[in-house]
């Protein structure tokens, strides 16, 4: 899988097999919003439309990295993600995954 190589964690894709299926799938690397903008609810429309336009292109999981420190975390998980593999070592980053619910 090309993701898994993009992102540098071997079993990526057996773990993304096992839980969603094979099948098409969308990949969000980065997102954020400068500080002086944050609490708006810009992130979250940021990722609805990233949400939206994946859906319209036929994926049909969403899968993201980040950190679990970030304030948007807790909504990433109040709307279904879930942590499908964690980076080792002093890395923090986890990926996160769940099905488009469009």
């Amino acid at each position: 899988m090309d993701l898994e190589k993009k992102i540098g964690l071997p079993g990526l894709a057996k773990t993304i097999n096992e839980q969603f299926g094979a099948v098409p799938l969308g990949y969000i690397d980065e997102v954020g919003v400068t500080p002086n903008l944050r609490l708006r609810g810009l992130g979250k429309n940021l990722w609805t439309q990233a949400e939206e336009i994946l859906a319209e292109r036929g994926c049909q999981v969403i899968v993201a990295r980040s950190r679990p420190d970030v304030k948007i975390f807790n909504w990433w998980i109040r709307t279904g993600f879930q942590i499908i593999q964690k980076y080792g070592g002093d890395d923090k980053r986890v990926v996160i995954a769940r099905a488009i619910s469009l």
